[in-house]
């Protein structure tokens, strides 16, 4: 069994960066006031102005 720690390690590890890269993404949207007032308004035109 010890040959299968090299892939859990791998496992753990791109997991963490998958949770990391969602979290930085997350913070950036939240903090940038451009990014989030642009997505506000997109998702408020997708809700009450449908254009298809």
């Amino acid at each position: 069994m010890p040959q299968m720690m090299p892939m859990l390690w791998m496992m753990y590890f791109f997991f963490f960066l998958l949770i990391l890269f969602f979290y930085m993404n997350l913070f950036f949207y939240i903090h940038n006031p451009f990014i989030f007032f642009n997505k506000h308004m997109l998702l408020n035109d997708l809700k009450w102005n449908w254009k298809w």
